[in-house]
């Protein structure tokens, strides 16, 4: 499934205090991929679940808009048991975690 996303990412407009710790906690969501990947792999829907709970609670107060807009979706698969419909979602979920992995973590790398 090839995911449309419907908001945009605005971290450039966060206070400058919150905006130094974009790096950190895009750091925390790389380190928590890899878990919610192997999760979605063993179909683990409770980890699922979390994780989203975790990230969705937490991407809207960096201005991550779309990161927090397709977790939402795969909460509610996780939440209907749709393990299919969230494995659709993860082409989609990978190439957007990967892109903000490389456009802040490697902010942090020089």
């Amino acid at each position: 499934m090839n995911f449309n996303f419907k908001t945009k990412d605005d971290i450039l407009s966060l206070h400058p205090s919150i905006g130094n710790f974009v790096p950190r906690y895009v750091e925390n969501r790389k380190n928590d991929y890899a878990a919610f990947v192997e999760s979605v792999n063993s179909g683990d829907i409770q980890a699922i679940r979390d994780y989203c709970h975790k990230v969705v609670g937490t991407a809207r107060s960096y201005h991550f808009f779309q990161l927090e807009e397709i977790t939402t979706i795969i909460q509610d698969y996780a939440r209907d048991g749709d393990l299919e419909a969230i494995k659709s979602m993860m082409e989609s979920y990978d190439a957007y975690m990967q892109s903000i992995f490389s456009d802040y973590l490697s902010e942090t790398a020089g």
